[in-house]
């Protein structure tokens, strides 16, 4: 009798593809995730790169329609850019220095911000890219 029900169940295929399935879900579910995750990363750090430059030019050419007349006027100016992007970025996270040197040329305008990326999988990205994006813009000071 034994012997029957193992015969019968070594030649039984029902259920194989639910148990197929059910091994195959994991990774993929882990590599669509990953995929989705790190496109979200890329793009919060390239829309703050966007920022620091948007912001070092309306500082470096001193625009009074945006307020960048000033070191906090200009941090406000790149928290509403961020804030255009979906970004929500403290005006504690935004550096600007005026008259300063980029690249061994001095009289520039350098900005620098940082941000805390906050992933739905954690985890998965903090090895890649670390939890804060940081990104810096250098502009000419002065009006052209």
């Amino acid at each position: 009798m034994i012997r029957e029900l193992l015969a019968r169940f070594k030649c039984d295929t029902r259920g194989v593809a639910a148990i197929e399935f059910g091994i195959v879900v994991v990774p993929l579910l882990l590599f669509m995730f990953g995929i989705i995750e790190f496109s979200r990363a890329f793009w919060a750090k390239e829309a703050l790169q966007q920022t620091a430059v948007d912001t070092a030019r309306c500082m470096g050419l001193g625009l009074s329609t945006s307020g960048c007349t000033t070191t906090s006027g200009g941090q406000a100016y790149a928290v509403s850019v961020g804030n255009t992007w979906g970004l929500t970025i403290p005006t504690s996270n935004v550096t600007i220095t005026t008259a300063t040197s980029c690249g061994g040329v001095s009289g520039f305008v350098t900005v620098h911000i940082t941000y805390t990326f906050n992933t739905v999988v954690p985890g998965l990205i903090a090895g890649l890219f670390g939890d804060t994006l940081y990104a810096s813009a250098c502009f000419p000071s002065g009006n052209f």
